[in-house]
């Protein structure tokens, strides 16, 4: 698996360059889309659903966060700790949109954030 060297100042220099709406557009939509889709819409509702449902919510938080491919360190843990916000919101509710919100919603703070 490549490896994603993905910095806080590459989505910086992005968001005040000339690709800040399409940078913009994938963060807060088109990445929580299909990223929800395929890690609780396939992976957990579908290929794990017959897992114990903690089991399911756990694995499936640390497949998102191995497959961003930070590697082992603290931002592979922030992200198994957003995997598994968005895999508990999903199985409590039963709901993709609702995974698909918060994932936007999350991925806003940190653009926020960035830019303050």
């Amino acid at each position: 698996m490549a490896q994603q060297n993905t910095s806080d100042p590459d989505i910086l220099k992005a968001l005040y360059s000339n690709l800040a709406l399409i940078t913009l557009i994938t963060l807060l939509v088109l990445s929580p889309i299909l990223e929800e889709f395929l890690f609780q819409g396939i992976l957990q509702a579908e290929i794990l659903e017959n897992l114990p449902p903690i089991f399911s919510v756990v694995l499936t938080a640390a497949i998102f966060a191995i497959i961003h491919g930070f590697g082992f360190n603290v931002g592979t843990l922030a992200l198994f700790v957003s995997g598994l916000a968005y895999a508990i919101v999903f199985w409590y509710t039963k709901d993709l949109k609702m995974t698909i919100l918060c994932h936007g919603l999350s991925n806003l703070i940190v653009v926020v954030l960035l830019i303050l």
